[in-house]
């Protein structure tokens, strides 16, 4: 082989071996996932979050009603019961993933009628 040709053929190898290392050395793209605990509860409730992210150095959550968090593993607790989309950005080296899971929380229940009844006559006494 003609040494100009061994020269090219070298470095193109080289070149090649080291673009190969450099993606390497980035990392895969962050995967976003999580699971949740105590969602089956009436509001107001507490509801753990489980990061099972991969390849993530950092994380933003909505909990979709209205606030967010930046911890890995957050907990929130809920006001009101309804239905709530959750988001989780997985952020690492090579980019964002964003997962989301829908959450429904029972809403408290109304005053039971024999109380309201009770009060009704309390109050209808009180006046006479």
């Amino acid at each position: 082989m003609h040494p100009i040709r061994q020269v090219l053929l070298v470095a193109g190898l080289t070149g090649l071996l080291l673009s190969c290392k450099k993606e390497e050395e980035a990392g895969p793209r962050p995967v976003a996932n999580f699971t949740h605990a105590g969602g089956d509860c009436t509001a107001p409730c507490q509801v753990t979050f489980t990061n099972d992210s991969q390849h993530a150095t950092s994380y933003a959550w909505n909990f979709g009603d209205g606030t967010t968090s930046t911890e890995a593993s957050p907990s929130h607790t809920y006001q009101a019961g309804g239905t709530f989309t959750v988001a989780l950005i997985a952020i690492g080296r090579q980019g964002t993933d964003t997962t989301t899971q829908v959450l429904t929380l029972k809403r408290a229940p109304a005053a039971p009628l024999a109380a309201l009844l009770w009060w009704a006559e309390t109050a209808r006494l009180l006046v006479r």
